[in-house]
This record gives structure tokens, C-alpha cells and sequence, in this order.
């Protein structure tokens, strides 16, 4: 088993790498793909604050319930990380699967930005450079 740190920084590294893909995916042209890894992005992150208690749940809904109970609600983070989150898990599950679901342009460069902003302050609250 990991150390709880490595899982951390292996979570921030994986975050750091969906962000770089959705934003090379999204200037190829392909939103609803970028949609995908800004979400993992998030996810990644909400996953790394989790692992520093030596939690872990299969289902996404009980990682985001887990983070909004105990980092959210608490006033630890802001709640604007929890809008992002909530957000992009909606839109992700759109783009994966819903056929008639189609990310907008504007909407897609929006989200880069917010997971940019998550990813930076999750760093920031573990003092990860």
C-alpha cells in the first residue's frame, strides 16, 4: 500500500494531466472529450483531500458528498469549489452519455478556467507546489 502522501501527490498529478489534455483536447475541437478530463481534473483533486484523511469511495457521488460535508459546508474551502465540481460532474455525464448533449464552445473555455482555479487552490490548501 502507498504511503498516504504519494496517493496525494499521485491524485495532484493525474489532476495536473487531465487539465493539460482537456485543454490540448479542446483546441483540437473535440469539447465534450475536454468536458471528460476537466471533470477528472476536479475529481482528482477532491480525491487527493480525501486520501490525506485515508478515505477512498468507489462512487463519484460519495467523493463529492464527502468533500461539499467536510470541506464545503465547514468553511475549510470555499464554496465556489463546490459549484465547480457539482457542475462538471453534470456536464461530464452530458458529454459521456447523452447523445443529444453538446458542450458550447465558451461554456468548455469557462470550465478550463474553473478547474484551473480548483486545481490551484487544492494545491495551495495542501502546499503542494
Amino acid at each position: 500500500m502507498q504511503l498516504t502522501n504519494e496517493i496525494v501527490e499521485e491524485h495532484i498529478r493525474r489532476a495536473e494531466k487531465c487539465l493539460t489534455s482537456a485543454q490540448a483536447i479542446f483546441s483540437a475541437g473535440d469539447l465534450e472529450s475536454s468536458v471528460n478530463r476537466l471533470y477528472y481534473c476536479v475529481f482528482n483533486c477532491a480525491s487527493a483531500l480525501l486520501a490525506t484523511e485515508g478515505v477512498s469511495y468507489k462512487k463519484h457521488s460519495a467523493v463529492i458528498g464527502h468533500f461539499n460535508r467536510n470541506y464545503i459546508n465547514t468553511g475549510i474551502l470555499d464554496g465556489s469549489l463546490s459549484k465547480i465540481i457539482e457542475k462538471l460532474f453534470i456536464e461530464r455525464n452530458g458529454c459521456d452519455y447523452d447523445m443529444g448533449y453538446f458542450a458550447d464552445e465558451e461554456l468548455v473555455k469557462e470550465r478550463i478556467n474553473d478547474a484551473a482555479y480548483f486545481l490551484e487552490e487544492i494545491k495551495k490548501f495542501l502546499n503542494i507546489r
